[in-house]
């Protein structure tokens, strides 16, 4: 796992709809790329070949990333996982939940707390 610093300077504004996920992927995008990531809601890789993720996000049938990025709003930094890793965090940090317009089940990773972003600094 690597923890990784936001160099790069003056991130656009994000849209005013955009939740705390949203605005770490488009954060993340800018930082990777140069150009923030729009929201997109669909399976696989975001940025650059990593899935991006954040807490309360809702995990999909996932293939094609190389590995993840974890990343909290209100953060100056992201980390950077392998699958592995992103298992090993998934066995402690997610729940089962249900979609609530289809009732199937879908894994959920859990709110932000203290406990979770320990957990980042201890591996990173």
């Amino acid at each position: 796992m690597k923890k990784v610093q936001y160099t790069r300077v003056g991130c656009p504004a994000w849209p005013d709809n955009y939740n705390k996920g949203n605005i770490v992927e488009w954060r993340v995008g800018y930082d990777k790329t140069g150009v923030p990531a729009r929201a997109n809601n669909r399976c696989g890789a975001d940025v650059e070949g990593w899935q991006v993720k954040s807490p309360k996000a809702s995990m999909g049938a996932e293939e094609e990333s190389t590995g993840f990025i974890f990343g909290f709003a209100d953060d100056d930094c992201y980390y950077e996982m392998s699958k592995a890793e992103f298992e090993g965090f998934l066995q402690q940090f997610s729940y089962v939940d249900h979609d609530s317009k289809t009732g199937k089940a879908k894994v959920r990773i859990k709110n932000d707390t203290k406990m979770m972003r320990a957990w980042f600094e201890e591996r990173a």
